[in-house]
């Protein structure tokens, strides 16, 4: 499986939260912008959420959902996910579901429905 590609300079994450359309959840918020580049992802979790191990771990597991449903993603351009304070006391299946659940509505998963979550 090839590694995902990851948004890391402040600048781009400033660009497309700026420019990018925005998708709301109690859990997170995606902001999605198109280009013809590559499919790339950033995670973000800012002081809000607690301390440094809280924040790293709600971006560990939100970086785990985005490397399980990689293969089924199917756009070019750049995808952000912000953690929410609902984020760090949620199971990881409710993530699982809302993440799927928000990239339906984006369009940019193969198909709506998953067997394995």
């Amino acid at each position: 499986m090839p590694r995902l590609r990851v948004i890391k300079s402040s600048r781009e994450f400033s660009y497309i939260i700026k420019n990018g359309s925005g998708l709301n959840s109690p859990f997170f918020i995606f902001y999605f912008k198109k280009s013809d580049r590559p499919s790339e992802f950033g995670v973000c979790a800012g002081k809000k959420l607690g301390g440094a191990v809280v924040r790293n771990r709600v971006k560990r597991r939100l970086r785990e959902i985005l490397r399980f449903f990689s293969p089924r993603l199917n756009f070019s351009g750049s995808l952000i996910i912000v953690a929410r304070k609902a984020a760090v006391n949620a199971d990881f299946l409710t993530l699982k579901k809302t993440f799927l659940d928000l990239a339906d509505k984006l369009g940019i998963i193969s198909s709506s429905r998953c067997e394995n979550l």
